[in-house]
């Protein structure tokens, strides 16, 4: 019997928890998921403590809507798997543009095996987060929506998850099947959201990913991708559009201090991204 948390999760996505557990659920789980709840680094940018527990967790991103990153998302969407029965691992990654990378690991990641099969899971990669469960096959390529990806190996003997950009592809983090705790996790993510060089303290992201199309802000421009790679996008002008679009767009609420602070932030990077650009 899966248990009251997970249950009231599968009512947030509106998924019958009776269904059969097979890679179909995994897969409704995660196109639900990732178009219910927003990935986002609003609570990092506002210096808001990020607790890992279950019930933080549903506080945050299922009562009150206010989203949140890998640590987060994959924790919840990996109890939901577990408790309906899934043999799942979970793996932290580095998250890296290149083959390779020395930098901490602070991201994290689920694998499943079914039916003596492995696949990659993860709800919480922002806009290029896999709507559906990636097989665990190297260098072999699976189209989900507007995006390529494929899995390799480097000469770590490490795993890579890469998407196709043009006639190539990029990565987006490394990984292996190591041993892993929730202790890990807690580490990885204080360095994620108080640790002077952490990624998600320099730039301002926000996304939803459905079937249909990916809405996602990056610092202060908000962008939407249709299926068919189309791209249409606008520069957000105050702190007045920028509530707007988070209630409207992503169902997220923020305060006028939050959004003014939020702005702030937001263009303190558009400034540092353009000098970097020249």
């Amino acid at each position: 019997m899966i248990d009251a948390f997970t249950q009231q999760y599968l009512n947030a996505l509106d998924i019958d928890g009776l269904r059969k557990r097979d890679l179909t659920l995994v897969a409704a789980l995660q196109t639900a998921h990732l178009a219910r709840f927003s990935f986002n680094n609003i609570d990092v940018l506002l210096g808001e403590e990020l607790k890992l527990d279950l019930e933080a967790l549903q506080e945050k991103i299922m009562s009150r809507n206010r989203g949140g990153y890998c640590f987060e998302h994959n924790k919840l969407l990996f109890h939901a798997l577990e408790s309906l029965g899934f043999d799942v691992k979970l793996v932290l990654g580095k998250v890296t543009k290149q083959l390779e990378s020395d930098g901490p690991r602070t991201h994290r990641i689920t694998l499943l095996k079914y039916q003596e099969r492995e696949f990659l899971v993860d709800v919480g990669f922002g806009p290029y987060s896999p709507s559906q469960p990636i097989p665990f096959v190297m260098d072999e390529e699976i189209e989900l929506g507007s995006i390529t990806y494929r899995i390799v190996k480097n000469d770590r003997s490490e795993f890579v998850l890469q998407k196709r950009a043009n006639e190539s592809f990029s990565s987006l983090y490394t990984f292996d099947s190591g041993f892993y705790t929730e202790g890990d996790c807690e580490a990885g993510n204080l360095y994620s959201h108080r640790h002077e060089n952490a990624a998600f303290l320099g730039k301002f992201l926000v996304s939803l990913v459905s079937p249909a199309e990916v809405k996602f802000i990056f610092n202060q421009v908000f962008r939407v991708i249709g299926s068919d790679g189309g791209v249409t996008e606008m520069k957000i002008k105050g702190p007045g559009q920028l509530k707007e679009i988070l209630a409207e767009v992503f169902s997220v609420r923020v305060d006028d201090a939050e959004a003014e602070l939020l702005f702030a932030k937001s263009a303190s990077f558009e400034e540092i991204q353009q000098e970097r650009s020249q």
